[in-house]
């Protein structure tokens, strides 16, 4: 299959024409709307509530004309936004005809067709995988707000990760994986199946909260179908039926406490995951193992205290920073922390990050006494990371910079694993369709993102866009990382572009000094926001929470203390 790429034009008037009523940011200048609408007045139609960001962001003009967008002359053959169609264009226009339901179906079929790049040919990427790496059994090691810094296989010389760094010597690491968004509910959402937030229904904004769509098949429902045991060890709400995120777990382990200091730890999560691995090991198994410890509060078992700890904190275990109170009124801007109680916070979340790891590797080191680590296909990730004052803030959930959404990805196919590192851009929605290629079976038709395969065989097929959108907390922003380059747009505020090869750390903005590649990037995040906007996103729907529920989300400090079931 020959794919052309989307080249805005004339003719692709939804696309590249702004509409009756928008208003266009130049550079410099700052929107000025109201606090929930983030279109320009008189275009109510699509606002934000407090269920989450359901419109794009305004402002975003590129130079010249607004009717024809500005294309540069390296802006040819771009990879697609919505990564690689799963399926055929005559197979999947099929399949969406006779058993996809509803809004999603019709932003998928326009996403493919739309979306597509120059001779993509994913039915023999698919039959390649499956040829090579049928029936394997998959593990997911899902560890929250870690950070890709910390890791010494991300460059860290804090010594804290030796086990994920033994793990990533035998496996392939991607450099530059990305998450979709920077706080768990979403972000997870996207891996389970393969969407962009705006899809997949998942997220909402502080403290109102929406769930997944039944409109969007998982992961998880992949493996079910495949016959395969499947099983979820998680450690928070998101995580859970309430939140439509079990669909296709046959065993769930889910463990809450009444506040954030006694959730279950890492050595209780790895033991109910080897627990779960001696009973269904020598079986196909698809398991999910979130770890939860690097998340608020920070308070590290003594002997990781003693090694990482401010001086102060070592011996003394009274000082345990992050509870519920403290980060409602940090969010709500009632409080602020002074920088030297960040930076002594920091340490004992590099002590969490070190005892994580611990467990990591003991729970590898399971699968070898079970005799099935070279047939397991075993991937690790995050679903985001955590701020340590890097843009002047704390925590996640409120900005889209890479302290954030830069997160880990590595991944072990099992016997015959090359270890080799990938400097290309992936992103969480490749990480379904490439544990189903590797597994050997079908991935759902709406998975978007593509298979991974050729990069683990050490031929990547170059860059992919990587679509993301915020916020917990803060303002509602969205950014697009594409051609080394990363733009952040937020609401109130002028876009930045930052070039992540020599400036990793976002501290430079080169949106003026490269006008040009900057407002290019603009117009293909308004064009990408809009068409899945255009197509139709799933009705936000909120969970159905009982009030303990209520009680162990405040007690971490997602919602406040007014909030109802």
């Amino acid at each position: 299959m020959a794919c052309a790429p989307v080249v805005p034009s004339r003719s692709t008037e939804r696309d590249s024409k702004p509409r009756s009523g928008d208003r266009f940011m130049a550079r410099g200048e700052t929107a000025g709307y109201g606090s929930d609408c983030l279109e320009s007045p008189g275009r109510g139609e699509r606002c934000v509530s407090n269920t989450g960001l359901v419109s794009p962001l305004p402002g975003l003009r590129a130079s010249g004309s607004n009717d024809t967008p500005w294309l540069p002359p390296w802006a040819t053959n771009r990879t697609p936004l919505a990564g690689l169609a799963r399926e055929s264009s005559r197979t999947t226009k099929i399949w969406l005809a006779s058993s996809a339901t509803g809004k999603l179906a019709s932003f998928l079929s326009a996403a493919i067709l739309i979306f597509c790049a120059t001779g993509c040919n994913p039915e023999k990427e698919q039959g390649n995988a499956r040829d090579t790496e049928s029936q394997r059994s998959v593990l997911l090691v899902l560890v929250d707000t870690l950070r890709a810094d910390k890791l010494g296989c991300y460059g860290s010389d804090l010594g804290a990760t030796p086990n994920i760094d033994d793990f990533a010597a035998r496996s392939v690491l991607f450099e530059s994986a990305f998450a979709h968004a920077p706080w768990t509910l979403p972000s997870m959402a996207s891996i389970f199946t393969s969407l962009f937030p705006p899809q997949h229904g998942a997220g909402g904004r502080f403290p109102d909260f929406t769930v997944l769509s039944p409109d969007a098949p998982t992961v998880a429902e992949q493996f079910q179908r495949a016959g395969y045991a499947t099983g979820a060890i998680v450690n928070v709400d998101f995580l859970t039926d309430t939140f439509k995120m079990t669909r296709g777990f046959k065993d769930v382990d889910a463990k809450f406490y009444g506040n954030n200091i006694e959730m279950r730890n890492a050595t209780k999560t790895t033991d109910a995951a080897l627990a779960w691995l001696k009973k269904h090991g020598h079986d196909r198994f698809f398991l999910l193992v979130h770890y939860f410890d690097p998340h608020l509060v920070y308070n590290p078992p003594a002997e990781y205290r003693r090694r990482f700890a401010a001086p102060e904190d070592r011996e003394d275990a009274a000082w345990v920073f992050g509870k519920r109170k403290d980060m409602i009124d940090y969010r709500s801007g009632s409080i602020s922390f002074d920088d030297e109680t960040i930076h002594r916070a920091e340490k004992l979340y590099n002590g969490e990050v070190a005892y994580t790891d611990h467990e990591i590797g003991r729970l590898l080191r399971g699968l070898g006494e079970l005799g099935i680590e070279t047939s397991t296909v075993t991937a690790m990730t995050a679903d985001h990371g955590e701020e340590f004052l890097d843009h002047g803030g704390f925590e996640h959930g409120h900005t889209l910079f890479n302290e954030l959404v830069h997160v880990p990805l590595i991944m072990y196919a099992g016997a015959g694993t090359v270890p080799r590192r990938i400097k290309e851009v992936v992103g969480h929605i490749d990480l379904a369709p490439t544990l189903c290629a590797l597994a050997g079976i079908e991935p759902s038709p709406t998975f978007l993102g593509r298979s991974l395969v050729p990069h683990l065989a050490g031929k990547p097929e170059g860059d992919h866009p990587v679509y993301m959108e915020g916020n917990f907390w803060g303002e509602p922003t969205v950014g697009l990382v594409e051609g080394g380059r990363k733009l952040v747009a937020q609401r109130g505020q002028t876009a930045q572009m930052f070039h992540l090869a020599v400036d990793p750390k976002e501290q430079m903005d080169e949106r003026s000094s490269d006008a040009e590649r900057a407002n290019y990037m603009l117009q293909r995040l308004k064009t990408l926001r809009d068409r899945m906007l255009s197509e139709g996103v799933p009705t936000p729907t909120p969970p159905q929470m009982s009030e303990e529920q209520l009680r162990r989300l405040r007690s971490l400090g997602y919602i406040d203390s007014k909030s109802k079931p």
